[in-house]
């Protein structure tokens, strides 16, 4: 082997391993992108869940001040009126400890088409006047 063909070898060799160390690189920088992505989108479905809750929190509350004899609902937003599809939201109102009391339960599931959909459960207690005792 003459002087020359050794030195295209060491360097077929060093131009080889720097391309696998771009490489590696290059991976780890997409797995770090594809891992923020789904990160990301995590935490906007959460926060979207979340509002759905509060939302339906207030929605008991308003149609419970209306009609005390409210016991809930459950109500579909249809795919195309959120970022990721659809959702479902359950309203469920039992009597409370006192009688002028109820408890509101919501569950709120967005995306409802998802494989991991998120689930968000909230509970809160309410007075009510009813609709009887009202001048």
């Amino acid at each position: 082997m003459t002087h020359i063909n050794r030195r295209r070898g060491v360097l077929i060799v060093v131009v080889m391993v720097c391309l696998f160390v771009v490489l590696g690189i290059a991976g780890s920088t997409v797995q770090a992108l594809v891992r923020e992505h789904r990160q990301s989108r995590t935490t906007m479905r959460r926060a979207q869940t979340e509002m759905l809750a509060r939302s339906a929190l207030d929605r008991a509350s308003a149609r419970l001040r209306q009609d005390s004899s409210y016991m809930g609902e459950t109500w579909h937003v249809v795919d195309g009126q959120l970022a990721d599809g659809g959702a479902s939201i359950t309203i469920v109102v039992e009597p409370g400890d006192q009688p002028n009391q109820r408890l509101i339960s919501v569950e709120a599931t967005y995306p409802k088409q998802s494989a991991t959909p998120v689930l968000i459960q909230r509970h809160e207690s309410v007075s009510v006047v009813d609709s009887g005792d009202q001048a």
